[in-house]
């Protein structure tokens, strides 16, 4: 007997060999990840709204920016799993919708192509919000081949194989840059009609306060200096 290739001598090599693609079993993972997806979504939604609250609280004690501006990035990261999550949802129901043309073809079908890839991909990044998805990537290797199950995990090969580009972004979020951060916070803000930050300076000072402007200013100085010279 010839020596084995180490890759399909374990995990879901043997799986792959031994078991063919279910469409049936197909169809009732996708059901099940559908339902989950919703449940999931509605927790995040509410651990959103908890977190907004709490910024907004920080941000109304007007001496804890700092603290809401931390307290923001929580926010921004469910954010982005949210718009990930809606495109799942949007994917999940399609190849439901259209999971008979799975059976009918031997490769991916082009209209498929990157609902299937995306759907593989977000499964390394979701394994405790939807496990249904790692059992769908099964699935999808038993149709389509290991080869191909792992082009679509890859960083280099997943947008080759149709992985959607957006999705990538908001699943691979770890840290959150500082400007989406600000912006996050301006918004949260102005909903509630809160200040923060400096002032804006106005845009034009109209010339008949241009006098009294230079009077207070003059006035201002004189002060600095008497105070620095009694010093």
């Amino acid at each position: 007997a010839g020596i084995r290739d180490p890759l399909w001598s374990r995990g879901l090599g043997d799986v792959y060999k031994r078991q063919g693609y279910d469409a049936s079993k197909t169809k009732t993972i996708l059901r099940l990840a559908l339902g989950r997806l919703k449940l999931t979504r509605n927790k995040r939604l509410a651990r959103r709204q908890s977190l907004e609250r709490e910024v907004e609280e920080l941000l109304r004690h007007g001496n804890k920016e700092e603290t809401a501006r931390v307290r923001c990035e929580a926010v921004c990261w469910e954010d982005a799993r949210l718009n990930a999550y809606e495109i799942l949802e949007i994917n999940l129901e399609t190849l439901l919708t259209r999971l008979p043309a799975v059976s009918s073809t031997k490769g991916v079908p082009e209209e498929l192509r990157e609902v299937i890839a995306t759907l593989i991909f977000a499964s390394n990044y979701c394994t405790i919000d939807l496990p249904e998805l790692e059992k769908l990537k099964r699935q999808f290797g038993r149709k389509y081949g290991k080869g191909y199950v792992v082009a679509c995990e890859g960083e280099g090969t997943g947008e080759a194989c149709g992985v959607n580009s957006a999705i990538a972004k908001y699943l691979k979020v770890k840290i959150v840059d500082q400007e989406t951060v600000r912006m996050r916070l301006e918004s949260i803000a102005s909903t509630n009609e809160i200040s923060v930050g400096v002032p804006e300076m106005p845009e034009r000072i109209e010339e008949e306060e241009l006098p009294a402007l230079a009077t207070e200013s003059a006035s201002a100085w004189l002060l600095y200096t008497s105070d620095a010279a009694d010093e």
